[in-house]
C-alpha cells in the first residue's frame, strides 16, 4: 500500500486538479488533457489493495467521442504496459496525452458506447513513447545560433553573430540578479533544491543555466531538471519546454522535465524558468521522486509569487 500511496501522491502533484482520488472505493480518475477540455478523456482506475506489487488495476477510458478503431488502438497501447509489480497510471495518462488525435479533433467514428473497458496493468516504459514532434521554422536546421529544445533535451549552442557580447552580458547580469534558490529538501538520503528566475526569452534561460553551473555542486549534481514558460504577448503564443537533465553528462531523470512543465502549465506560471537540482543518495525513491521534484519547485514558486496558494474555504470554529 505504501507504493500505491506514493503513486497517488505523485499523480496529485503532477496533474493537480486534473486528478480525482476517492480513497473510499480506491478509485482514481485522470482527465486528459485537462478537466475543462471539451473533448477530454477520463482515465479511470480501480486499485486493488495489492496493486502494484502483485495485481493490476481495473482500467477504463471514458469518452463519448472515441471511435471503435481508436478504442482498439488504446487497448493495444495499454496492452504493452502489462507487467505486474510496476506502477502504471502516469504512463497510461501520458500515453493518451501524447496521442493528441484521440482528444483534440473529430476522429470521424463517433461511438455508441462512452466507455472503453481496459482491465489490465501497465508498464513503466516512458522512453518508448517519447515521440515528441517538433515544429521547426524553415531553414532552422543547421542553424548554429541561439538555443533550442529538441526531444526534451536542452541544447546550448553557439550564440549567433547577431547576439553581441553586450547583449549576452546584459542577459547574464539581469538573470544573475534575479535567480532565487530555495531551501534544500532531503528525503531518504536524496536532496532536492529548486531555483527559479523570471525570463523573457531563451537567451535568459541559457544565462540561468550558465550561472547555476558556475557552482560546482550544482554542475556535478546527479540531475538538473529544467522547465520554462514564456508568454509572447505580441502573438499570444507560448514559448515553453523542458529537459529531464541539463548538461552533457546528465542522463536525465526520465520524464521528470515534462512533469515539471505540466505543473507550470496547470498552475498558470508564466515568464519563469525553474530548475530542480537532485543529488542522489543511494536509495531508490520510486514514483515518489517525481512528487518530490514537483513539490520542491511548487514550494519555491509559491514563495516567490509565481503560484498563488489557494485559501481554504473552511470556516474557523
Amino acid at each position: 500500500m505504501e507504493e500505491q500511496s506514493m503513486e497517488i501522491e505523485a499523480l496529485l502533484s503532477i496533474y493537480g486538479e486534473d486528478v480525482r482520488w476517492q480513497p473510499s472505493n480506491h478509485m482514481v480518475e485522470i482527465h486528459v488533457p485537462s478537466r475543462d477540455h471539451p473533448r477530454k478523456l477520463v482515465l479511470r482506475a480501480f486499485l486493488p489493495a495489492d496493486y502494484p506489487s502483485s495485481a493490476s488495476p481495473a482500467v477504463e477510458v471514458l469518452s463519448p467521442h472515441l471511435s471503435h478503431e481508436n478504442r482498439a488502438l488504446i487497448g493495444d497501447g495499454f496492452e504493452d504496459f502489462r507487467i505486474p509489480g510496476s506502477p502504471c497510471l502516469f504512463n497510461m495518462a501520458e500515453w493518451l496525452r501524447e496521442r493528441e488525435f484521440l482528444w483534440a479533433a473529430e476522429d470521424g467514428g463517433g461511438g455508441d458506447d462512452e466507455t472503453t473497458d481496459l482491465k489490465m496493468g501497465a508498464r513503466v516504459e516512458s522512453d518508448r513513447w517519447v515521440e515528441k514532434e517538433e515544429e521547426e521554422e524553415e531553414g532552422n536546421e543547421g542553424n548554429e545560433g541561439g538555443i533550442y529544445i529538441q526531444g526534451g533535451k536542452f541544447r546550448r549552442e553557439l550564440r549567433s553573430e547577431a547576439t553581441t557580447d553586450s547583449m549576452w552580458s546584459h542577459a547574464v547580469a539581469k538573470v544573475e540578479a534575479n535567480i532565487v534558490t530555495g531551501e534544500p529538501l532531503t528525503e531518504r538520503k536524496s536532496t532536492f533544491q529548486a531555483h527559479v528566475c523570471p525570463v523573457n526569452d531563451e537567451m535568459e534561460v541559457e544565462a540561468m543555466i550558465e550561472i547555476l553551473f558556475r557552482h560546482n555542486k550544482i554542475r556535478n549534481a546527479t540531475h538538473n531538471i529544467l522547465a520554462y514558460r514564456i508568454h509572447q504577448a505580441e502573438n499570444n503564443t507560448w514559448l515553453q519546454d523542458s529537459d529531464d537533465g541539463v548538461g552533457p553528462d546528465d542522463a536525465g531523470e526520465d520524464a521528470a522535465g515534462g512533469r515539471l512543465l505540466h505543473m507550470l502549465q496547470i498552475s498558470g506560471v508564466e515568464n519563469c524558468a525553474v530548475v530542480v537540482t537532485r543529488w542522489f543518495g543511494g536509495v531508490l525513491l520510486g514514483p515518489s521522486r517525481f512528487a518530490l521534484i514537483n513539490n520542491t519547485a511548487r514550494n519555491l514558486l509559491e514563495q516567490t509569487g509565481y503560484i498563488v496558494k489557494k485559501k481554504s474555504n473552511a470556516k474557523k470554529k
